[in-house]
């Protein structure tokens, strides 16, 4: 083989190995942030969850979602709230997926979910949801939940919702949950401080409808809960109330399993009506009703009694169907409202006193941000024939907020709202979401190895270059010629 041969080879081979490498390289990084647990800490990094639904997130401080259009979307990665609070999330519709729910007849219907996700089929643990506001009005079958519209085996544990949720439906089955909506899967270990509202709007069909301080139907384990439950309930069909499930039902029919429903605590009231002459009026402490019996049911308490599946003690049934039934009971309610300013190592909030019934709420926390210190001006001195000294302004430091309450005002709401209008700060908010930019240590490590990749290339056609004989051994032989 000459020498010409074996450069032109090991020229081939060297690039071929740097193109290789690259590629690999290239692949590697690709791969890795699939699996990399991506940090959030702000309201672009809530709403870029929906782009890679699969993925696996932390949350790394308390964000205020106040102002954000949240759509709810199927969740199948894993979300570590790690101790961390969403404050004022709003969910105002349904979200796209939709899945078959079954009612206690096992009539299928296709339905729509609404929560922070609304089909959980991944893990949410270590999360707080602060004055979660979910509202929706529907024509169609649709559940809601604080954490989960639908649970496709889902898992949910350590996590707490406090909030508001009310659901108004024209719809043949319908429901809400304080965690989730509808579904199976796991619920361990979760705080609910929960006003749940649930209106049928058509008096004319005899629906289905459902409400749970955890689960409004099917059969997930629910293991070690603290529900603190308000229910207003305005029903004209078939009411299904509990202070944990409101209906537990293996679904579809056929499906075996072995559930678990233990250790639970369950405080408050469930005020309802059915307005119906053919009534059921399930409403009970732990599950309005239940279909299928093979589940452990144990150690579950209402206050702190340990009660049966049979105790009624959270039910309050009004016989009076004129008026839906809402937590405020005033026709037109009128609010004393009291700002309270967040403080270190507290939030703020307004507080919401109605004057006529006293139904007492809280909306709007907000959290405390340290004041920017204040800059040191040097004012520029005016020519004279004496120079004056040049006068400084010290620092002054702003004196820390305290929590204390005043009154601003007193607000009329139209009657069943039961959110005041006056969000504050959206605009501010609104600058808040941007478009998430790439990963910087990824584009350095990429421009390295092109820079790398581009310098042994020089240096190969350099040494190829310089080492080549072919020219010299020409000239050598015509010299001898002469």
């Amino acid at each position: 083989m000459t020498k010409e041969t074996c450069f032109k080879t090991l020229a081939a081979i060297l690039c071929l190995t740097v193109i290789a490498a690259l590629s690999v390289f290239a692949g590697e990084t690709r791969v890795s942030r699939a699996d990399e647990i991506i940090s959030i800490t702000d309201i672009s990094g809530m709403l870029s969850m929906a782009d890679d639904p699969q993925g696996s997130y932390r949350l790394d401080a308390d964000i205020d979602m106040d102002g954000v259009n949240w759509i709810p979307f199927g969740f199948s990665g894993t979300f570590n709230g790690n101790g961390h609070t969403l404050l004022n999330l709003t969910v105002s519709e349904t979200g796209e997926e939709k899945r078959t729910t079954y009612d206690g007849n096992h009539k299928a219907y296709e339905t729509a979910f609404a929560g922070l996700f609304s089909v959980l089929s991944g893990t949410v643990e270590n999360l707080n949801l602060l004055n979660e506001r979910i509202r929706i009005d529907v024509s169609d079958s649709a559940f809601s939940g604080g954490i989960a519209g639908y649970g496709d085996n889902g898992t949910i544990r350590n996590c707490s919702v406090q909030g508001i949720h009310e659901l108004k439906a024209d719809a043949k089955m319908f429901g809400i949950g304080g965690i989730m909506g509808y579904g199976f899967g796991s619920i361990e270990n979760c705080d609910v401080d929960i006003t749940l509202i649930c209106v049928d709007k058509n008096a004319a069909e005899r629906d289905e409808q459902f409400l749970g301080g955890i689960l409004a139907g099917g059969y997930a384990d629910i293991v070690s809960c603290n529900i603190d439950i308000q229910g207003y309930v305005s029903e004209r069909g078939y009411a299904h109330n509990g202070g944990i499930v409101g209906i537990y039902i293996f679904f579809p029919r056929g499906t075996e399993y072995y559930g678990n429903v233990t250790e639970n605590t369950v405080n408050g009231t469930i005020h309802f009506f059915e307005d119906n002459t053919d009534r059921r009026a399930y409403c009970n402490s732990l599950i309005g009703e239940i279909m299928n019996w093979n589940f452990r049911f144990s150690g579950n308490k209402y206050g702190e009694t340990t009660v049966n599946s049979t105790d009624r003690s959270i039910r309050d049934e009004i016989k009076a169907y004129d008026k839906d039934l809402y937590p405020e009971t005033c026709e037109v309610p009128e609010y004393t409202v009291t700002r309270v300013e967040a403080a270190p190592g507290a939030l703020g909030y307004t507080e919401y006193v109605c004057n006529g019934c006293g139904y007492t709420f809280r909306d709007n926390y907000r959290i405390y941000k340290e004041p920017l210190p204040t800059p040191t001006y040097t004012p520029t001195p005016e020519p004279t024939d004496t120079p004056a000294p040049t006068a400084t302004t010290a620092p002054t430091e702003s004196p820390a907020k305290t929590p204390e309450a005043a009154v601003t005002g007193v607000h009329s709401l139209t009657d069943g709202d039961i959110t005041p209008p006056g969000k504050e700060d959206k605009e501010q908010k609104k600058d808040e979401i941007s478009d998430i930019e790439p990963d910087s240590s990824e584009v350095t490590i990429r421009v390295i190895s092109i820079c790398i990749s581009v310098v042994l290339l020089v240096a190969l056609i350099s040494a190829i270059a310089l080492n080549y004989p072919g020219k010299q051994e020409k000239h050598n032989r015509e010299g001898k010629r002469d």
